[in-house]
């Protein structure tokens, strides 16, 4: 079942994140749709931080991302 999230995504070194009410997310993109859409926004360089949506898989709780930093993981299929 997809999961939509809205909130704030930051990438930068060991971060690719997106806080969402108050919990804050790993974001797993391999299709990098993420990175696309800052192509729109005219950000250029690896660091990013702007608002986001979007949809994909909720993993169970757990420890994600760097050094478990995170309780859960979205797998992203779209940005909305």
């Amino acid at each position: 079942m997809d999961t939509k999230l809205y909130g704030v995504f930051t990438r930068s070194v060991e971060t690719y994140e997106l806080l969402s009410g108050d919990e804050l997310y790993y974001l797993f993109d391999p299709k990098q749709l993420l990175m696309s859409h800052t192509d729109a926004l005219s950000q250029q360089g690896y660091y990013k931080n702007f608002k986001a949506c979007v949809v994909g898989n909720l993993s169970p709780k757990g420890k994600y991302g760097h050094l478990g930093k995170y309780n859960y993981q979205l797998t992203v299929n779209e940005v909305c």
